[in-house]
Order: C-alpha cells, then structure tokens, then sequence
C-alpha cells in the first residue's frame, strides 16, 4: 500500500512507464508525508477506444487514476496529491486534464500486507522521515 493505478486509453513505451512510476512514487511519498518504497503503480492499457468520458457533447478519451491509500490525510492533502499526479500524468503520456480523473479509495493500515514487513501500522506524518528499506 499505496497503490496507483492508471487506467489508459492507449498503448505507452516501457521506458515512458518507468519513468513515470518513478515520478509517481516521489511526488505520492512528498504529498503523503511517506517513503516512495510503499508505493506500487500500475499501467492498464485498454487500448485505443476502450476508456471515455462522457458528457457534455460528444465522449472524449478518459484516463483515470485510482489509488488505494491509508486513511488519514485530510481532503487538501488529498487534493494536492490528485493535482500532482494529474500533472504528472499529463506530461509523460500527453494527456490533458480534461481526459483524467483521480479516485481514492482509503484502508485502515492493517487492510494491506506485504511480505517481510507484515501488515502496514495505520498512517502518521512521522512515516515520512522513516528511510525506506
């Protein structure tokens, strides 16, 4: 936990990806106040005509970024984290705002393990100046 994930209306270079997990990773542990080793990002490339936002005239393409977190960070800090990742996103795989979207889903910490550490302790702001293993 935390864990990203972006839903794509196209196809991207590996290398794209990489970098932008990697980007993802930092801006997430800088926002959230945690260690970018706790964060996993995943890419689902539905392909060209499989992913729309609809409304207004006519659908258009839509990319939308999930990320499951552990509660506690309030609603600004929240907000600050979608604003970054949407810029993020934008950049690396030309996309423009208008196309994304950021949902969160929250968990107790101990909603989520991962071997060799156990369950995750819920979250605090002290997390963040814990140096990754």
């Amino acid at each position: 936990m935390p864990y990203l994930q972006l839903d794509l209306p196209g196809h991207y270079p590996i290398e794209a990806k990489r970098r932008l997990a990697h980007r993802m990773s930092h801006i997430f542990a800088e926002i959230m106040q945690t260690v970018p080793s706790n964060v996993t990002v995943a890419f689902r490339e539905l392909g060209d005509g499989n992913l729309w936002r609809c409304g207004g005239h006519e659908p258009v393409k839509a990319a939308v970024i999930v990320c499951d977190v552990r509660r506690g960070r309030p609603p600004k800090q929240r907000t600050h984290l979608a604003e970054g990742l949407v810029s993020a996103c934008g950049e690396a795989l030309d996309l423009h705002d208008v196309q994304l979207s950021v949902g969160f889903t929250q968990h107790a910490g101990d909603e989520a393990y991962r071997p060799g550490l156990g369950l995750y302790a819920d979250w605090t702001p002290a997390e963040a100046h814990v140096i990754a293993s």
